[in-house]
């Protein structure tokens, strides 16, 4: 995978040195949103840890605010389809 964020050797603090970056994934934001990417990354100690960018900084990205970025994007396909339900 390649990124031109991140990049193998990267250390990242309090995560880590990355070793293998292995899924790439695009983040979506209500508003104006320009940390849109995200990362499952091998560290060097073999853990895989996920990180995002805040404010143009890489970070870790836990479990929670994940969850959360997931129920804002389901919020937003929920409205989508129902004005195509709408329209259609």
């Amino acid at each position: 995978m390649k990124s031109n964020v991140i990049e193998v050797g990267q250390v990242v603090p309090g995560v880590g040195e990355i070793r293998r970056i292995v899924q790439v994934v695009t983040v979506l934001h209500v508003g104006k949103g320009l940390d849109n990417e995200a990362w499952l990354v091998e560290i060097e100690d073999g853990q895989f840890a996920a990180l995002t960018t805040d404010n143009g900084c890489v970070v870790a990205w836990s479990i929670k605010d994940m969850q959360a970025k997931m129920m804002e994007a389901r919020e937003s396909m929920i409205g989508i389809a129902q004005l195509i339900a709408m329209t259609a």
